[in-house]
């Protein structure tokens, strides 16, 4: 993959600099994620971070909260 960095942005009124992507965490947990496929997890937000992208998007309804419980691992 090529080195792109997404550079942050301010949005609105807050004086803070944000990332302008997310990264949608809809499937994370779902049935697919079984632990061999944690590997390919950690490596997709890892190779988010190295390029930008600080914002994950989930919810408790993704893959029944699996999504939060496997970013919250990742993030530590």
């Amino acid at each position: 993959m090529r080195d792109v960095q997404i550079p942050p942005v301010k949005i609105g009124p807050i004086n803070k600099l944000l990332s302008p992507l997310a990264l949608g965490s809809f499937i994370f947990g779902a049935d697919a994620w079984r632990p061999a496929a944690r590997a390919q997890l950690t490596a997709t937000l890892q190779t988010a971070l190295d390029h930008g992208i600080t914002h994950f998007d989930t919810a408790t309804g993704y893959g029944s909260g699996q999504s939060e419980e496997l970013i919250g691992q990742f993030v530590g």
